[in-house]
């Protein structure tokens, strides 16, 4: 996919902290910015860069 188009992003999906030990050993999940919600927003995550809103991120401005 991210051969095709110029952006792409992983979101996990985490129910528990079993989730989330599973999800940090899968190193090729670091290749790409991950999206996360805090509150009622969404964030494309780019560490230790920082971070961006998702529709600016996706879009150019601000959603």
């Amino acid at each position: 996919m991210d051969g095709l188009k110029s952006k792409a992003a992983t979101i996990p999906i985490i129910t528990n902290d079993d989730d989330f030990k599973a999800i940090k050993g899968q190193e090729y999940l670091g290749i790409y910015p991950y999206v996360d919600k805090v509150g009622g927003t969404f964030f494309v995550n780019f560490l230790p860069r920082g971070h961006e809103r998702l529709g600016k991120w996706l879009y150019g401005v601000a959603v």
